[in-house]
């Protein structure tokens, strides 16, 4: 590709950018930020390899990885795992209902069942789904059977009952209970009906009393039932009415079902509930016992992974067991990253889930587990655990051993099946002993997995950008020169060097070096003006009204996503030009400032525990003139100071240049919109005051009424 058609490319980006705005949210603001690495999901979903494993996942996607380490998912137990828990335990779908009453002719039409309570007061709001899918179904199952044997008159009888049964299914609101039958043949069924109504209701104590006498009647068809609902009654009782003492007679009665013989229609289903009794009752006890089924094959994992979760959530948040069973031990370990306790576990055992427990929170120069090192390297590429620990055990070496992490990272970039996210870590630390200036371009560039919003992540496919760790070696530690050369970079994305060639030119402008500054023109388009003066002071001047008309500008390489914004625009939340670089431990802030607190991004902290970015990569003296540009930055007043100081100096001795009242006005405006410091007030003020003054009657004058501290 010749230089001028690399150039024409470069400055369609740019064009686009103006172009194209980006959509806004309506509500917000939602700040859009590029997901290099996720934290809160795996990159690919856990099949035999695991991928770069983290304390940050949920805990369904560490139990997931757990079991690939220890006894794999069947193929029944993972299409288990995609199941909605929500949607499994508590769906109900009104359809095979409906369905079965539309066979029969001459009913009126249907009525609505809404399926879902809710009480809203000013201190509880409380939701539960009411009619469940097995009472729907019960109820399509027993029209088709009383279809068989009863006359239509009765049929209708018996619809017209059960449309009023599940029109409680809203709590009751009105009550509506079934009459009385007259019909014997109707009086069974309809006892059931009437104690389902005032069940819906939540009319318990009606509801218990009536369940009991239909269990006791042994003739009815419907007392096996009539038992295991009492057990029902009495966990609302618990739950809805706050009974401690209804718990328990929940358990006793669902214990006095699966000890009766003579039950056995209902005991699957009293043994299912007797389980969420238990979990109630006895919650260290039932997490116990379901970490001890879950590392085993089980038909009803979804259930009973939602029931652990949920468990160990609520016992996490005060105190869990000291005593824990394996799953939980680990889980809690992995987690919170007790290196201590894992490397005993993993050294009384040497199982895979305990030696990522003990790597993973590792830290370089502990010559205590040199065996756990050597353990991780000894892994063969195909085990589940070998991404998560090869990451792990070069991230311990880049300090000490950065040419032999070096070639292991070379090794694993040519051979591995990365996913994209496990593969912009493995770039961020093969970034990090990048040997050369070539090395480290193309190590500095990252395709993001998406974008988050406060709300919400989104995979979106991308363009290769910064990420914090390679803005940071650009910006602060790479000297002009080579950041100017990084935009006419081949190997550089197009955006990306539509980014690097603004920031260059904007820092070349800033330090006085033209060279640099004429070099980036033909790259950005909007730049021709700055190019078309001959004269140094004017073409100056030319350059700080560029500026000023172009809040995006900036003299640093943007990280991820970059400013949102159009360059040629105001940004509402102050995203305008630059901040003051000359705050006291200002390398430090920077990076601390590209991280804002968030997950995704804690992997790259892994990887400078004591120290940011550096250019290693560099000769002394492109060091030594990188650091002299980064420190001449630092010198320099926020954006607004420093622009409105120069048009001002330039308009004193300039009157008579046409562009001076659009510039001072220009220079006001960014006093608003852009980031302040102690002097900023100052030369507002000046700038207000001359363009008054000199130009009153000017357009530029009439639209700025005020001057800005």
């Amino acid at each position: 590709m010749t230089t001028i058609v690399k150039s024409a490319a470069i400055a369609l980006m740019v064009a686009g950018a103006l172009l194209c705005p980006t959509d806004l949210s309506s509500c917000g603001p939602f700040f859009r930020q590029a997901v290099f690495s996720f934290a809160h999901q795996p990159g690919q979903p856990l099949t035999d390899q695991i991928g770069i494993l983290k304390p940050s996942y949920p805990r369904l996607y560490l139990y997931q990885a757990y079991r690939q380490l220890t006894s794999p998912l069947t193929p029944d137990e993972k299409r288990a795992l995609l199941l909605s828990p929500a949607s499994e335990a508590n769906t109900t779908s009104t359809d095979e209902w409906l369905k079965a009453r539309g066979k029969v002719p001459g009913l009126p039409k249907a009525p609505n069942i809404d399926v879902t309570v809710t009480k809203s007061t000013p201190t509880d709001y409380v939701q539960y789904t009411n009619c469940l899918d097995d009472a729907l179904h019960s109820a399509a199952a027993t029209l088709t059977t009383r279809l068989a044997k009863w006359n239509s008159a009765q049929v209708k009888d018996w619809i017209g009952a059960q449309d009023l049964v599940f029109a409680n299914c809203n709590g009751g609101n009105p009550l509506q209970i079934p009459p009385a039958a007259t019909d014997p043949q109707l009086k069974t069924d309809r006892a059931y009906q009437i104690a389902a109504a005032y069940f819906y209701a939540n009319q318990l104590d009606e509801a218990e009393r009536r369940f009991r006498l239909i269990a006791a009647d042994k003739t009815s068809s419907w007392s096996d039932l009539s038992c295991y609902l009492l057990a029902r009654v009495q966990i609302r009782q618990g739950t809805l009415q706050n009974d401690p003492s209804a718990m328990a007679k929940a358990q006793a009665q669902l214990q006095a079902i699966l000890a009766d013989p003579s039950r056995k229609a209902v005991h699957a289903p009293s043994r299912d509930l007797l389980q969420f009794v238990r979990a109630r009752l006895d919650p260290p006890g039932r997490l116990a016992e379901l970490g001890q089924v879950l590392v085993k094959p089980d038909s009803t994992l979804s259930r009973d992974l939602t029931d652990y979760r949920f468990l160990f959530d609520k016992l996490e948040s005060a105190a869990l067991p000291t005593a824990r069973d394996e799953l939980t031990d680990w889980l809690y370990t992995f987690h919170n990253q007790n290196t201590d306790h894992a490397l005993a576990v993993w050294r009384s055992q040497h199982t895979l889930p305990w030696l990522l427990a003990s790597i993973v929170s590792l830290n370089p120069g502990n010559t205590k587990a040199t065996d756990l090192i050597q353990a991780a390297d000894e892994l063969r590429p195909d085990s589940p655990a070998f991404l998560t620990a090869a990451f792990h055990s070069i991230r311990l070496l880049l300090d000490s051993n950065p040419q032999q992490a070096r070639a292991r990272l070379d090794g694993i970039l040519k051979d591995a099946k990365l996913n994209l996210s496990d593969k912009n870590l493995f770039y961020a630390e093969r970034m990090k002993v990048a040997a050369s200036w070539p090395e480290f371009l193309k190590y500095a560039q990252r395709v993001p997995v998406g974008e988050s919003s406060d709300t919400f992540e989104e995979v979106k496919a991308g363009s290769a950008t910064l990420d914090a760790d390679s803005a940071l070696v650009l910006n602060e530690h790479t000297p002009l020169k080579l950041i100017a050369s990084a935009a006419n970079d081949a190997t550089v994305s197009l955006p990306l060097r539509a980014n690097i060639a603004m920031a260059a030119w904007t820092r070349a402008v800033l330090s006085d070096d033209e060279a640099v500054a004429a070099q980036m023109t033909p790259l950005v388009p909007f730049l021709s003006g700055y190019a078309a003066e001959t004269e140094k002071n004017r073409r100056q001047f030319a350059a700080v009204l560029l500026i000023l008309k172009n809040p995006g500008l900036h003299p640093y390489a943007d990280t991820g996503l970059g400013r949102v914004t159009e360059v040629n625009k105001i940004d509402d939340y102050r995203d305008n030009w630059w901040c003051s670089f000359s705050s006291a431990q200002r390398e430090e802030q920077f990076f601390a400032n590209f991280y804002q607190n968030r997950a995704e991004l804690g992997q790259l902290k892994l990887l400078y525990p004591n120290s940011t970015p550096k250019a290693a990569f560099l000769s002394a003296a492109d060091q030594a003139a990188g650091d002299a540009d980064w420190k001449k930055l630092a010198a320099l007043p926020a954006a607004p100071t420093y622009l409105s100081a120069a048009v001002v100096t330039y308009a004193q001795a300039h009157l008579d240049d046409p562009r001076v009242p659009e510039a001072l006005a220009l220079a006001v405006r960014s006093t608003r919109y852009g980031c302040t410091d102690s002097g900023t007030g100052k030369v507002s003020k000046q700038a207000y005051d001359l363009l008054h003054a000199q130009f009153p009657r000017s357009a530029a004058a009439a639209r700025t009424k005020y001057w800005y501290k």
